[in-house]
Parts: C-alpha cells; structure tokens; sequence
C-alpha cells in the first residue's frame, strides 16, 4: 500500500480490518493499584475493570512515547496519518507530532507524514481511519485527503452515555457531589464531545433506559443526509445493551451500516462498564 494508518489504541478495529486497511495501533499505558497494563492484545479488559471498582482512585494513563509513533511511522508507505486521541483530553497528539520533526530530521521529508487530531476518542478514531482508506479508493491524494479529513472531524458527531459516573467524577469532569446525589437518585446522563475537543454534559434522565433513549432522540435530530454513512457504536462489557441500542437507532434513521466494537484497555478505562460510544 502507498498509505499507512498509525492509531494510538482508544481506536477500536477488528484484525482483519488492521490487516486489510494497513492500520497500526501504537498502545498507551494505564495503571490501577500497583497494576501495569499495555493496551495491545495483551490487555485484559476484565481484570481492569475488577481493579477500577476496588479503586478509590481513577486508573492513571500515559500515552505512547515519540519512540513508539517513530518505530510504527517507519516502513515503505508514502504517505503516513496518525490519529490520535483528543489533544485535550491526553498527551498523545503532541507525543506523535514530537516523532513526526524527529523523523523528518532524521530521514528527510519524502515521506508525507501527517498528524490528526481527533478531537474525540475510542470509535470516533476508528472512523477517521475508515474514511482516509475509503478516501484512497477514489484516488485521492494526500493534500486532498488531509484537508477532506479536517472537514470530516468538524462535522462528526460522538455521543455516549455512561452507567457509572465515578471516573468522571474522579477525573474532575463532574464534582463529587453532584455525582453522588445523581447515584442516589438514579439519574443517568449522556455526553457529548465538541468542536474543541472536550466534553459536554448532552442529557439525562432517571435511570439508564431512559438516558439512552434520550441519546436515541438527540441522535435521530442530528442525523441527516445518512443513507451513505456508517455509525460506529463501542461498548464496554455490555454487548446486549450495545445491540439494543444498535436496533433502537435503526428505527429512527436509515443509515447504511452501523458496526459494533468492543472497548480496549483506553476506552474501558473512561467509559468504564457498562459505557456505550456513539459516533457518525
């Protein structure tokens, strides 16, 4: 292939995707009471969950080192994108921007390399991803597609909706209080990532039926000219609950295929269990 793509690992894919699309993910590193997890396919999703709930802690997260996007920029491809995580949410965009002028220092600029921050997370990546390959197909080139793609992102739409609001709360997202009282009175939200790259509080409501729900209606008034697009729907140890939300969303908009994804180490760590993440 003339093109690869590089993605930290909160983007989700199937192996044969990866396989077929040249895809490589560079992992980020989390740790939870004195346990280190690389988030490749190593990482095991259940045991971090287990170790979350018995924190009182949020899990601690670093991003891949510039070393790591160097070694996995390297190879025969011409052209080289890598997606990565909100720059406000991680550091990993400026780690992958750092191996970007190391390896044009080191090795010249015939290699066209360039960085894309996603402004979101998990699928939300997994669909940038998709569109640069789908992009290739018609023949684009690589300046037509870095601008296609900065246009795509500020018309994404990434929505999600969580059962637990603790690693909100923890991560200063949400105050202690408020998470509190919203657990003793059931009330469940879904948010929502904006231009900037950050998140917002979207809705809620008493139980977490109904926030879905809510998120369904929200996404159904959002959702236009669709017919040709796909929706990407990840999901953190709730495979029913993700179906369920998968057929909900078919009822209301007509688009051409909506694929589910399993959370890796990354996406479980904020979604934590039972998060569901919505993206077109």
């Amino acid at each position: 292939m003339n093109y690869k793509i590089v993605v930290d690992s909160s983007g989700e894919f199937t192996k044969e995707e990866m396989d077929k699309l040249n895809i490589v993910k560079v992992p980020l590193h989390i740790s939870v009471l004195g346990h280190d997890f690389t988030d490749d396919e190593t990482m095991d999703v259940p045991k971090l969950l287990t170790l979350m709930k018995a924190s009182k802690e949020i899990p601690k997260t670093a991003c891949p080192s510039p070393q790591s996007y160097y070694e996995a920029i390297e190879g025969d491809e011409k052209d080289v994108y890598i997606i990565t995580l909100s720059a406000e949410l991680s550091g990993s965009y400026n780690s992958a921007c750092m191996a970007k002028e190391l390896f044009e220092e080191d090795n010249g600029t015939d290699k066209k390399i360039h960085v894309i921050n996603s402004k979101s997370a998990s699928v939300a990546q997994s669909l940038i991803a998709f569109t640069i390959a789908s992009l290739y197909t018609t023949g684009q080139k690589f300046d037509d597609v870095v601008a296609k793609i900065a246009a795509f992102i500020s018309e994404q739409r990434t929505f999600f909706v969580l059962d637990n609001l603790q690693n909100l709360s923890r991560s200063g997202r949400l105050p202690a209080m408020i998470t509190k009282l919203l657990d003793m009175i059931n009330i469940k939200v879904f948010c929502e990532g904006n231009s900037e790259g950050k998140i917002n509080l979207a809705g809620f409501d008493r139980g977490l039926d109904k926030a879905v729900n809510k998120m369904v209606e929200r996404i159904s008034n959002e959702a236009k000219d669709i017919t040709d697009k796909i929706m990407l729907i990840s999901y953190c140890n709730c495979l029913q609950r993700a179906i369920e939300l998968k057929d909900k969303i078919l009822k209301k908009c007509n688009f051409q295929e909506i694929r589910l994804y399993e959370m890796g180490g990354l996406s479980s760590t904020y979604a934590d269990d039972g998060g569901l993440i919505v993206t077109f």
